[in-house]
């Protein structure tokens, strides 16, 4: 169900707009109004509870009454890929007996098999400069988008849990090269040309060496004979 056609409650804004800073705490408001004449119970929800903080995230609005919510987003380190927010936030609310307070009201009165009606509605989260591209698709249907929506079954669903303040840790692996054992083979290696350089080199001084040997012992005969001669 979209913001707007909520009937127990109005939303404002449609969309949760935050002014982006690094390393700075970053904070929006959302105003929510009872809209009927009973009093209604409401929560608020996230797919990212680490990074952002809400207050009040529950309670109950009297007939004809609103209340303003804060949503605080924890300093971030490094900007969103082209300032662009995938977080969503889910607003459910349900009619209530006036007897109850807001310490009253749990997560078990939302669910699937509570004896309430509930109603929600999905806000996305966007950024003062990209209001006017993100805001076609901050409100979406919940209902529907399980069922209807072709690409529901490529991806799962994102899991909306009760927003909670604290700091976020990403792990990073860092994968060496799986050819680096290949190119030290190659380098190790001596090239062909060289190799078979050295082999001519070696095959010419072993035909050499006879050679000289029958030079020697003719001349080494020669003078033999002459002396034998002289003599």
């Amino acid at each position: 169900m979209a913001a707007t056609d909520m009937n127990f409650i109005s939303v404002d804004p449609i969309e949760i707009c935050f002014a982006f800073e690094l390393n700075q705490q970053i904070s929006c408001s959302l105003r929510l109004s009872n809209k009927t004449e009973d009093h209604v119970g409401f929560k608020v929800k996230t797919t990212s509870p680490k990074k952002y903080c809400v207050r009040p995230n529950s309670g109950i609005l009297p007939p004809r009454s609103s209340s303003d919510i804060t949503i605080t987003m924890q300093a971030q380190k490094e900007a969103p890929v082209g300032m662009l927010c995938r977080d969503k936030f889910l607003i459910q609310s349900i009619l209530v007996d006036s007897t109850l307070d807001a310490k009253d009201v749990t997560s078990d009165m939302f669910s699937s098999t509570s004896k309430y009606v509930v109603e929600e509605a999905r806000l996305g989260v966007v950024f003062n400069h990209h209001q006017s591209s993100a805001s076609s698709s901050s409100a979406e249907s919940s209902m529907p988008a399980a069922n209807g929506d072709p690409s529901s079954s490529r991806s799962p669903p994102p899991v909306l849990v009760e927003a909670s303040c604290s700091n976020i840790v990403e792990e990073r692996k860092l994968i060496e090269p799986d050819d680096d054992n290949e190119k030290k083979q190659q380098i190790s290696q001596p090239p062909q040309a060289v190799l078979q350089e050295h082999q001519e080199l070696r095959q010419k001084s072993e035909s050499s060496f006879p050679v000289v040997v029958v030079v020697v012992i003719a001349v080494v005969a020669i003078l033999l004979a002459y002396l034998i001669k002289k003599n």
